[in-house]
């Protein structure tokens, strides 16, 4: 994950506002393909006789925060909990491009760690 990942995503938000089930479909699918191990996608038809798939719910678990974007239409509602023990200890709605950057931020920290790790693991098994 590149730390533009998704800031080109918060960019593409704000400059298409109109189409938002388009882009929660868009970022669903870029984080699918960049972070499958950390993302749910829950996908339902459209309509009654067998329309297209949208986009209803993305969920992610990055470090310590669970990550929520309900999309009902053009109506997200974005949410990030701090999880403790399995609890959530804060609970916190933000503004859709709020919760693009800060999902952003969140899963760049964590590969930054990720590869920090696997650096000093290398360095270890090495010498």
């Amino acid at each position: 994950m590149e730390a533009g990942d998704l800031d080109l995503a918060g960019a593409e938000l704000r400059s298409d506002a109109r189409d938002i089930p388009a882009f929660v479909a868009a970022l669903a699918t870029r984080l699918e393909d960049t972070v499958p191990t950390l993302v749910q996608v829950q996908r339902k038809r459209a309509g009654l006789l067998g329309g297209p798939k949208v986009v209803r719910r993305i969920q992610l678990a990055v470090g310590d925060w669970q990550y929520t974007l309900d999309c009902d239409g053009a109506n997200t509602d974005c949410r990030r909990a701090k999880i403790v023990r399995q609890i959530a200890v804060k609970n916190e709605t933000l503004e859709l491009s709020d919760w693009v950057r800060s999902l952003s931020d969140a899963l760049v920290s964590a590969a930054a760690i990720a590869a920090d790790g696997r650096q000093t693991l290398e360095n270890l098994l090495l010498y």
